[in-house]
């Protein structure tokens, strides 16, 4: 749980949400490049379009509230940690702006997946399916909202063949420049830890107070100072089930992969030595580095390449986003009145369930 996921494809999928920064975007690239717009009209028109009142208006169509609705659902059952931030309305609000968004690139780009993009979404949605399948909570909400399967696969070709279209354009040079503001992101580390966690995102509950798990640590690591087995100790008190019947170790990860307090330890630690407990927001760590070997971009392999890819087509669709969007956008009315914006503030219009939890495996 305490792995980033911000390298993950499925997690670029849905991460633009929440208030985008901006980003750098070369002119005539991205959204900017020729669009054959005739295309648009052989697309497959998007889950609940043209039911409702007409929430939104932007250059070239329009967004009604049965058509927000089916989306919304679909964010807020594959995204739920996000989702539940939206019953505040500016960010619902952001949720709208972003759809609009993916919606008028996919419908520029001709409205239909190309063949890499439907087997990506196909997998994503089958993920889905699967997660949400397997809780109970879930397919109650899912139910309730009327999402189909159609519908869920509708939304992952859509964002992935928007992504796919801006990973296209990324340059060599692009990537090379992306690589020198973070060359330790790619280093390929082996290390030993062990997590005393403190906190369950999973859950939303404390498992101890930070002070016990603080307390924790430092005796487990004065007995690994002392000595002490690795493979007892992780077996014994990690709260990592991915490592802790392995002795805590990780070989040849990928140092960008880890949250940043941990990633800067493994980065930065001594070889060999036994570090300082490292909080990183779940837990605290023992880390030991056993190897670090220091990434050199024209020895990268290409999985790394794609997230280096990725990482700049992420930031030129932020920059659409945060920047070309607005003046695309032409009326936003998600609420006809102040009583329908204080019933969305009291929650008393419902489209989330925010009290479902983060889905585990899928994205």
């Amino acid at each position: 749980m305490w792995r980033h996921s911000g390298c993950k494809r499925a997690a670029a999928l849905l991460g633009l949400i929440l208030l985008l920064p901006a980003a750098g975007c070369e002119a005539g690239t991205g959204a900017d490049a020729p669009r054959n717009d005739s295309k648009t009209v052989r697309a497959t028109p998007p889950p609940g379009a043209g039911r409702g009142r007409v929430v939104a208006v932007y250059k070239g169509g329009n967004v009604t509230e049965s058509e927000f609705r089916r989306y919304a659902s679909f964010f807020s059952l594959a995204n739920p940690e996000s989702g539940e931030y939206l019953t505040v309305p500016a960010l619902k609000e952001q949720l709208l702006r972003e759809y609009i968004g993916y919606k008028w690139l996919y419908m520029r780009i001709g409205g239909k997946p190309n063949a890499a993009s439907k087997e990506e979404a196909a997998a994503l949605a089958e993920a889905f399916e699967r997660t949400i399948a397997g809780d109970s909570q879930r397919r109650r909400e899912r139910e309730s909202s009327g999402l189909s399967k159609d519908d869920v696969l509708w939304y992952y070709e859509m964002i992935a063949t928007v992504m796919n279209d801006f990973d296209r354009q990324v340059t060599e040079r692009e990537m090379r420049a992306a690589f020198a503001k973070r060359p330790n992101d790619f280093n390929r580390i082996t290390l030993r830890h062990i997590l005393i966690g403190y906190w369950d995102p999973a859950s939303g509950r404390n498992k101890r107070t930070k002070d016990q798990a603080l307390d924790i640590a430092m005796s487990v690591r004065r007995r690994l100072m002392e000595g002490g087995d690795w493979d007892e100790l992780a077996r014994r008190y990690s709260d990592d089930e991915a490592t802790r019947n392995a002795g805590g170790l990780y070989i040849g990860v990928e140092a960008g992969t880890w949250i940043e307090p941990f990633k800067k330890a493994a980065n930065s630690q001594p070889i060999g030595a036994i570090g300082e407990p490292v909080d990183t927001g779940y837990g605290f760590h023992i880390i030991q580095v056993k190897e670090r070997k220091r990434a050199v971009y024209d020895r990268l392999p290409e999985a790394s390449r794609q997230t280096l890819r990725r990482s700049v087509s992420n930031e030129r669709l932020a920059s659409f986003m945060a920047s070309r969007l607005p003046e695309i956008i032409e009326r936003i009315d998600l609420f006809e009145t102040a009583e329908s914006m204080q019933n969305w503030r009291s929650g008393r219009v419902i489209w989330y369930n925010t009290s479902i939890q983060p889905i585990e495996g899928s994205f």
